[in-house]
């Protein structure tokens, strides 16, 4: 199985390509380096030429469907589905935050931990879970909160502080006093595709946050794909 898994939810991002049994090859997307959209798919080709492969031999392509930046998630859903429906191949997602979660447990560590990103206007996107030698668990699903907010979550369900991930509790030290980073999530996508082809949920974003479509008028605006992709062009997803 050859899949293609990417992350375009955060400030990095990240590309993996996994053939068959063997170790993700990964790019990350540096914000330094400008926008993710116009590098997507140069990055994707270009690991699939290193590989000494073509587009056409992806069987999966998997991304990250949110929360995160809005734009993000839209670029990045819009290049799965075309990817998708260019090559015939299966397409789907998995939450940011299960991801983090995932490439946790992968880096081997252990126990309840709260990952985060950074949701803007002061907030966090969060959620806690569980981390086995062979599974994740959810504890408490992703929200969208003030730090202290958050952590009044934590402790009234677990009593005791939590290990803190990821660039929203990075962003708040008053709060998460002993934050790490989050690793790059596409090989974690990779290697959750490979292990388990049924964990992909459909390729639809996640916002947690009402858009701003919703605020103004109630609804979320349709899907479009060249739209989705034009905005990551001029905003740089951020």
């Amino acid at each position: 199985m050859i899949v293609v898994a990417f992350d375009t939810s955060d400030r990095v991002g990240s590309i993996a390509l996994a053939v068959g049994a063997a170790a993700p090859s990964l790019a990350v997307l540096s914000p330094d380096a400008g926008p993710h959209g116009p590098r997507l798919l140069a990055e994707i080709h270009r690991l699939l030429s290193e590989a000494g492969l073509s587009l056409q031999a992806v069987d999966v392509v998997a991304t990250t469907n949110g929360p995160g930046s809005f734009t993000g998630l839209r670029v990045g859903l819009a290049t799965a589905q075309a990817l998708g429906f260019g090559l015939g191949c299966r397409v789907g997602g998995v939450g940011t935050l299960h991801a983090q979660a995932e490439a946790l447990r992968r880096e081997g560590i252990r126990g309840v931990v709260t990952t985060t990103l950074d949701a803007s206007r002061g907030e966090v996107y969060a959620a806690a879970f569980e981390l086995a030698d062979e599974s994740v668990h959810e504890h408490l699903p992703p929200a969208v909160l003030l730090p202290a907010r958050w952590l009044e979550r934590l402790h009234a369900t677990f009593g005791r502080a939590v290990p803190a991930f990821g660039a929203g509790a990075m962003a708040h030290p008053d709060a998460f006093s002993e934050a790490r980073p989050a690793p790059p999530l596409a090989p974690a996508l990779c290697a959750m595709v490979r292990d388990s082809p049924m964990s992909l949920s459909a390729a639809g974003p996640i916002y947690v946050r009402p858009s701003e479509a919703e605020v103004k008028f109630g609804r979320a605006p349709a899907f479009d794909l060249r739209q989705a992709i034009d905005a990551g062009e001029r905003t740089g997803l951020h």
